[in-house]
């Protein structure tokens, strides 16, 4: 025992040294340690962000094509309405079959040039006549009735819009079905005219106004705007309602063509009849 105390005695500064040594060396690989997993966790966040940021961008680019996809859908689902079909009724003994024929079909388009402070306001779609598109076809959006198309050439189209002093809609409440006819005075584009109103029609301040489809052009129903206010004409004994409209034209982006399947037929009767008389 006193050989080993006499050692330990003798050799106590190396004794000292190493234990000090191994105090020192796991104090460093604590260290590291702690710096290698701070390291980890900031390079898995920036990475994360990095990824993150990616994603987005990457969703960015593909806006426009996600965008054509969905007025595509959107155009595939107006065509299979109920409005866009043509009751058609036949008659066996008792019983009465309803069927149904596609009369309008839709085609996505997108503006590519508008105006909507000029007193004849102009539009221009990306779809000609390769597309399908020809003159007097309606042009409808989400919101509501557009305009009509006025020249087409192989890739593009114009369009007379409702901001336009030669526009004349018909037009209805969609409540009481009392029709007139849609015009723009001019002004703000967001403003339009319902006129040839009867006095005895009940107006009320935010009635719906519709299409009311007696023209071969627009379907039926589709919105123009909503009543603000409304003046009674003695001299006429019409009404003319003031409304607002459903489309916001200086923020139109994507709008949709239509196209009445049965507009020759009606057209080329219309006509009959009136050389007729």
């Amino acid at each position: 025992m006193r050989n080993l105390i006499a050692f330990f005695l003798k050799y106590r500064n190396v004794f000292l040294f190493l234990f000090l040594q191994v105090i020192a060396l796991s104090l460093v690989f604590n260290s590291l340690a702690f710096q290698r997993s701070a390291f980890l966790n900031s390079s898995s966040r920036w990475t994360g962000e990095v990824l993150q940021s990616y994603h987005f961008f990457k969703e960015y680019l593909n806006l426009a094509q996600t965008n054509e996809r969905l007025a595509k859908e959107n155009a595939r689902l107006r065509a299979a309405l109920k409005a866009s079909y043509f009751d058609v009724y036949r008659i066996e003994a008792d019983k009465i079959d309803t069927l149904r024929q596609q009369q309008f079909t839709y085609l996505e388009a997108q503006v590519v040039n508008s105006s909507v402070n000029k007193r004849n306001n102009h539009m221009t779609l990306n779809k000609g006549t390769i597309h399908g598109v020809e003159r007097g076809m309606a042009v409808t959006s989400t919101d509501g009735a557009v305009g009509i198309i006025k020249d087409v050439s192989s890739h593009f189209s114009t369009v007379i819009p409702l901001i336009h002093s030669q526009t004349l809609l018909g037009g209805a409440f969609k409540k009481n079905k009392f029709f007139g006819t849609v015009s723009w005075p001019g002004g703000h584009y967001r403003n339009a005219e319902l006129n040839e109103i009867p006095k005895h029609a009940q107006v009320v301040v935010g009635d719906t106004i519709v299409t009311d489809g007696r023209s071969s052009v627009f379907p039926k129903g589709e919105r123009i705007g909503i009543v603000t206010n409304d003046e009674l004409n003695p001299t006429t004994g019409f009404r003319k309602v003031n409304i607002e409209l459903s489309v916001d034209f200086n923020r139109l982006e994507h709008v949709y063509i239509v196209k009445n399947l049965m507009h020759f037929e009606q057209v080329q009767l219309e006509n009959q009849s009136n050389n007729g008389n």
